[in-house]
């Protein structure tokens, strides 16, 4: 059940970083199709189902651990699950044929480059904090081991209930002040985190980045589906591939700044992230 050695260990890990992708990207553009069949916005409602399995299959990972299955029969459990599940909802997938004139795949430029960087800056956020907010809680607060993790704990379930709430708010108030109102968020909740020494309160910043951040990404991946000259699919794997670099460069970039002034000075900087996010809300508007 264990893999032994370093190469059998990375030949698995690269497998299933692989698939994963191809299966985040043809997820994506699924969704997609499914929000242009409605002609509603979507795509936040999806992501929320992404968070929910997030956090209860952290939950569940706790339970067959505990069940002394941490040994990798959980592992398998859990991927023989999924094949199944999988196996039973691809009846249930829009099958659209892509345009034959649509490039697949290009090296980011224009809106693809544009919407790409901006989803690496909201993923550096998410990336950062998993790393670092639990640290920063007890540097800053002085809070034990466990009571730190509330941070990134009001951070996942204030951003998978806001999902939930995002397709409304697109449709009420449109997706530029969705995003616009994302971005102060994510640097007003960054700034509160790291300014305060009071854990609840620096709980509450890390709440706000949640919830602002909810609806930015599954707004960028809706634009990226609808780029002109290229396929849902093509556009999402382009901007995703840029995105997702975010959460691998922010957690050691953030180390590297924190460790030649404090962590607090690193995640405030980071905060300019927000401001970007929220001054350039409109090429994704535009694009969606």
């Amino acid at each position: 059940m264990n893999v032994t050695g370093v190469l059998p260990l990375f030949a698995a890990a690269f497998a299933f970083g692989a698939t994963n992708g191809v299966l985040d990207v043809s997820m994506n553009a699924n969704a997609s199709e499914v929000e242009t069949a409605r002609g509603v916005p979507t795509m936040s409602s999806i992501h929320g189902f992404f968070s929910l399995g997030g956090l209860v299959g952290a939950a569940l990972g706790g339970v067959l651990i505990a069940a002394g299955l941490g040994d990798g029969r959980g592992a398998l459990l859990a991927s023989v699950v999924t094949a199944v599940a999988v196996a039973l909802c691809a009846r249930w997938l829009l099958h659209t044929p892509p345009s034959p004139h649509a490039s697949h795949f290009a090296l980011p430029r224009g809106p693809a480059l544009f919407l790409g960087l901006l989803g690496l800056l909201c993923f550096a956020v998410e990336g950062a904090l998993v790393d670092w907010s639990a640290l920063l809680l007890t540097e800053r607060t002085g809070a034990d081991p466990a009571s730190a993790a509330l941070g990134y704990s009001a951070f996942s379930v204030t951003m998978a209930a806001c999902r939930f709430a995002g397709d409304r708010l697109v449709l009420r108030f449109g997706a530029l002040r969705v995003m616009t109102a994302g971005g102060l968020g994510i640097c007003g909740g960054l700034l509160l985190a790291v300014v305060s020494r009071n854990l609840p309160l620096s709980a509450l910043g890390f709440a706000l980045v949640g919830l602002s951040a909810a609806n930015v990404v599954p707004l960028i991946f809706s634009a990226a589906a609808r780029i002109p000259g290229m396929s849902a699919g093509g556009g999402l794997a382009t901007v995703a591939t840029l995105g997702y670099a975010g959460l691998l460069l922010a957690p050691p970039v953030i180390g590297a700044i924190a460790a030649h002034s404090s962590l607090a000075v690193a995640l405030g900087v980071l905060a300019l992230s927000g401001i970007v996010i929220a001054a350039n809300g409109r090429v994704v508007a535009r694009e969606g």
